[in-house]
């Protein structure tokens, strides 16, 4: 199984919890680490943890110089940024990957929804199911208007396959910094849950 995950040096800790209850139902797994800042002994650590469990660590270096004109958003890191870029960072044969936010907990084994039948979408992604009527406000405030469905951009399916075919980084790029995109209107997910 191969996971994706970004960070920085303020969510090593998160990230250790993280990938412990990862490890602790699926083993093995094969960790990509989108990163820009975090130390070699943090590093260190996660290498040990992911070989410990069967794991393999491949930690990918990226330029965060690329992110500097997209557009700040608050509380959240520019490595929430780094997701946009798997189909370029990863490895070609690299054909499918689970992107997963650091601070989450896995409660049980992954390989079903690894395995997800994606019916010809390009990513697969949960619908926030807090983000109802109660919560016009906030949708409001993300610009999320009737009728659609907030996803959680913390669990991601990624089929790169497709994704290289079908998507041009340049556009996304350009389409994030001159903030002409609606997050409504996408029909390359397929809600998991």
């Amino acid at each position: 199984m191969n996971i994706v995950v970004s960070s920085n040096e303020n969510y090593i800790k998160p990230l250790k919890v993280m990938l412990l209850s990862l490890f602790k139902y699926n083993r093995g797994c094969n960790i990509f680490l989108l990163y820009s800042d975090i130390t070699c002994k943090s590093l260190n650590k996660l290498e040990n943890i992911i070989q410990l469990n069967n794991g393999t660590f491949n930690p990918i270096l990226v330029n965060k110089n690329l992110f500097e004109k997209f557009p700040d958003i608050g509380r959240i890191s520019k490595e929430a940024y780094y997701r946009l870029l798997v189909t370029e960072l990863l490895p070609q044969n690299v054909n499918r990957a689970l992107y997963l936010d650091t601070d989450i907990l896995i409660r049980g084994n992954l390989q079903d929804l690894y395995n997800i039948n994606l019916d010809g979408n390009l990513i697969a992604a949960v619908i926030d199911k807090t983000c109802d009527n109660e919560n016009e406000v906030h949708l409001e405030r993300i610009r999320l208007y009737r009728p659609c469905h907030y996803v959680n951009s913390g669990v991601l399916l990624f089929d790169l396959s497709s994704m290289r075919e079908n998507i041009n980084v340049n556009d996304i790029f350009k389409i994030i910094t001159e903030k002409k995109f609606n997050i409504c209107r996408s029909r390359c997910f397929k809600s998991i849950f």
